[in-house]
Formats: C-alpha cells, sequence, structure tokens
C-alpha cells in the first residue's frame, strides 16, 4: 500500500521529467531548424563558388569552344540572370516583367541576379 508521501514523490517525478522531455525537444528543435539555415547558406555559397571557378574557366576558353555547364541553384532560387550591365542600360524596358532587376541594372555593379 501507498502512503501518500510516495505519491506525491511520484507526481514530482513525472512533472520533472515531462519538464526535462520538453526542454529536450525544443532545444532539439532549435538545433535543427539551424541546421537547415546553415545547410542553405553552404548551398549557396557552393553555387557562388562553382559559378565564379566556372567564369574563371570559361575566361581562358578561345573563341569557338563549346563547353556545357550545369549548376545546382539553392533552395529557394527558381532561376538566375545574367545581364550586360553597360548594354541593359541603355535599353530601360528590357526588363518589364523583372522589376527587381530593372531598379537594379542602373546602380548595380554585379551582372548576376
Amino acid at each position: 500500500m501507498k502512503t501518500r508521501a510516495q505519491v506525491q514523490t511520484q507526481i514530482f517525478v513525472y512533472a520533472i521529467a515531462a519538464i526535462v522531455v520538453t526542454l529536450i525537444m525544443i532545444y532539439g528543435y532549435t538545433a535543427i531548424q539551424k541546421m537547415r539555415e546553415q545547410a542553405e547558406d553552404v548551398a549557396y555559397i557552393k553555387f557562388k563558388t562553382d559559378l565564379e571557378n566556372a567564369v574563371k574557366t570559361l575566361s581562358y576558353a578561345t573563341p569557338g569552344d563549346v563547353d556545357k555547364l550545369e549548376l545546382q541553384l539553392p533552395k529557394g532560387y527558381r532561376e538566375i540572370c545574367f545581364v550586360d550591365v553597360e548594354k541593359a542600360a541603355t535599353n530601360n524596358g528590357a526588363f518589364v516583367n523583372r522589376p527587381i532587376i530593372s531598379s537594379s541594372v542602373g546602380t548595380a555593379k554585379e551582372n548576376v541576379f
């Protein structure tokens, strides 16, 4: 037969266990979220590095060379746009369907959007 003190102790143990499990779940969720964010950052950096290396490699190519380049876009991106900034500045209506590019071309130092 259980005494009243044993029942109260058992309830206390269950409450502490529930709190510990909850804290572990919260920590695990935040850790997984941080890992996902870091994975997205790594994918973006890898894409950027691969693109820069490909451009450097292609800059040494001779006219008439053909090279097929396949890059994996990072998550969250659907397309990439290369712009000749000098030509685009004189052709203002070229990016009517791309307002971000249109507003950035005149002031951009980069040509990849």
